[in-house]
């Protein structure tokens, strides 16, 4: 990224936290995202997303093509009850790249959740058991351990907005151990505690 485009490793920090407010809370003008804001998850790309052509049994579908502020706005990721242990530290500045870890919590406790914007679509119908999906400790090859689990959220970032974001997301059952309490997290905050 040209020098005079870069923005501050504070400003990047801050617009990488402020996706997960908008994403919390189901409100795409929390964070700054460009219009041609595209995000993947697992590989998968979930917005700016080509439109299905044809029926499809995938209640995401409709949302898929819309860019990441408007498709938060229908409220199509309320089923995410809540996201937990945020941690948004890692900046770099010369490539606008910014990497957030965070515990998704999903309660699950009904089967269908109203949207709002799309037409002919006023809820969507997702049928799962209470699940999380942690970030926490793994591997030096990055391969999840059988008692460990994995999320993270790289954004990328031009002329200060979201312009891309990714995330890797593995499933666990609800409720699962704060990833705050493993290992993964541990050397850290003794690094801070020793630097102080």
């Amino acid at each position: 990224m040209l020098e005079a485009w870069r923005d501050s490793r504070g400003r990047l920090l801050s617009i990488g936290a402020a996706y997960y407010d908008a994403l919390d809370l189901n409100n795409g003008s929390l964070a700054p995202f460009a219009d041609d804001c595209v995000r993947f998850e697992n590989g998968g790309q979930s917005a700016r997303k080509p439109v299905p052509t044809g029926a499809s049994e995938d209640s995401f579908a409709p949302f898929g093509a819309l860019g990441c502020a408007r498709q938060l706005d229908t409220q199509v990721m309320a089923y995410i009850t809540r996201i937990d242990n945020r941690r948004v530290w890692i900046a770099d500045e010369e490539n606008g790249l910014v990497f957030g870890l965070s515990h998704f919590r999903h309660a699950m406790e009904k089967t269908e959740w109203p949207t709002y914007g799309v037409q002919g679509v006023p809820f969507r119908k997702i049928d799962y058991k209470p699940f999380d999906l942690p970030a926490a400790k793994h591997s030096a090859k990055c391969t999840p351990l059988p008692t460990s689990w994995m999320q993270f959220h790289p954004f990328s970032f031009e002329i200060s907005t979201t312009s891309r974001s990714r995330a890797a997301l593995t499933r666990v059952p609800a409720c699962s151990r704060r990833p705050a309490a493993t290992s993964a997290t541990t050397p850290i905050a003794a690094r801070r505690a020793r630097a102080r």
